[in-house]
């Protein structure tokens, strides 16, 4: 129209117009702009519309809370196994109470084998992962795996006389089957090492390989028995016959393809949680991507505890996080409870962050992470007090450097984000 006004021997050359005239034209409806406002009122916002836009003063914490501006493609996967099922309305109370930003927002539930999405039996596990997953993470970039009760290779031992073991190897198939996986897959489960016959823990381990590969990192937690063990010794024992006294790694932490995850509890000083799991695997062999990292711990340990691990092993865990006192909404009430469980899903949403920053940059995700981490220890807060008492003993110290109760340490997210804005 301002060409046509300007342009001589047109008809309205010269008829210039008034603001009201311009306006009645170039204004957004009145129902437009009312459900603009109604949104933003929604999430605690307080706006004006002056004709042509919506203006509002929010804080930097505000702006990111919108799926408008934070969701992606990246997407963080949540294992559940063990008949462990997410309750939505109890995701709305947790929002209510710590995120209300989030309310009305949701994840995702896919079925692997038959799971099912009982809404009427909460888990105590699912609800954990999901709700600081998606508390930390975005809600509706969480996807949760429900997992049918299938039963997977097994052989008892003291502590697990029956089969509760979870099937990776028929959850990781169907995962694997996905021709664009999510780029970030938490699980916090473990079984004893001794349990999973080694032939089906290296198959696992293998797709957890494959999974690094393809561009995911897996984050699992390191356990809850520190050492591998309650205070009876009776626990800490073999099952190959011998039930020789020993510590127990756990699987799939004992995994060399995934990121392992410990506990930490307090803040200045924080400490290793004395639950954290942490030791060597009986079952693989120490990678070389860790090795310069670990000598140096085994070399100040000296004997202590000799034949009770595998110093050759696999070391775990490979980082750690916040571990005890989460407040978590179960069947409408909010409960306290602490775990690598509640750690494990607090880093994955630490590197879900990272992945969708990336990804807005049009970098690839992270993928597997362990070589990254140990070559990038300073942007890891090292943790050096605390240990991971079990099988009667005080278990691992945590020190300077890396350790079998915090590993390297607990996420700095702007330090990751700065040594990662230099990596391709």
């Amino acid at each position: 129209m301002v060409i046509d006004l300007s342009t001589p021997g047109h008809p309205t050359y010269g008829q210039h117009m008034t603001q009201d005239e311009i306006n009645d034209i170039i204004n957004p409806s009145k129902e437009s702009a009312q459900l603009v406002l109604e949104w933003l009122k929604l999430s605690g916002i307080d706006a004006v519309h002056d004709g042509q836009s919506v203006k509002a003063e929010i804080t930097i914490a505000q702006a990111q809370a919108y799926s408008c501006l934070r969701k992606g493609d990246a997407v963080l996967a949540v294992a559940g196994f063990l008949g462990e099922y997410g309750n939505r309305a109890d995701l709305q109370t947790f929002f209510k109470s710590f995120r209300p930003d989030f309310l009305g927002l949701s994840y995702r539930t896919i079925s692997i084998r038959g799971g099912l999405d009982d809404q009427s039996k909460p888990g105590v596990e699912a609800n954990l992962d999901i709700q600081y997953a998606a508390a930390l993470a975005n809600p509706e970039a969480v996807t949760y795996y429900t997992v049918g009760e299938l039963m997977p290779e097994f052989t008892p031992d003291k502590n697990t006389p029956t089969n509760m073991n979870e099937p990776y190897e028929e959850f990781l198939d169907d995962f694997l089957a996905a021709s664009n996986p999510p780029t970030t897959l938490s699980i916090s489960y473990a079984d004893y090492e001794q349990t999973v016959p080694k032939s089906y823990a290296e198959r696992v381990c293998n797709q957890f390989a494959q999974l690094g590969a393809r561009g995911t990192t897996v984050l699992v937690a390191s356990g809850d028995y520190g050492v591998g063990g309650n205070s009876s010794t009776a626990s800490c024992v073999t099952n190959d016959g011998k039930s020789a006294y020993r510590f127990l790694p756990l699987f799939p932490a004992s995994c060399p393809f995934v990121t392992s995850v410990g506990g930490t509890v307090g803040m200045a000083p924080e400490r290793a949680v004395s639950f954290s799991g942490g030791g060597f695997s009986e079952y693989f062999s120490q990678p070389t991507y860790q090795q310069s990292n670990v000598s140096p711990y085994l070399n100040n340990l000296g004997p202590k505890y000799s034949g009770l691990f595998n110093s050759a092993g696999r070391a775990y865990p490979d980082v750690a996080a916040q571990g005890d006192h989460f407040q978590i909404v179960v069947n409408g009430t909010v409960r306290s409870i602490g775990g690598t469980s509640a750690s494990t899903p607090v880093f994955a949403a630490v590197v879900w962050n990272i992945n969708n920053q990336r990804q807005a940059q049009g970098k690839p995700p992270l993928g597997f992470l362990n070589p990254f981490l140990y070559s990038h220890s300073e942007a890891l807060n090292d943790i050096v007090l605390g240990s991971n008492p079990g099988c009667g003993t005080p278990g691992f110290s945590a020190t300077a450097g890396w350790d079998p109760a915090t590993g390297l340490g607990t996420p700095d997210l702007n330090k990751l984000m700065e040594v990662l804005a230099s990596s391709t």
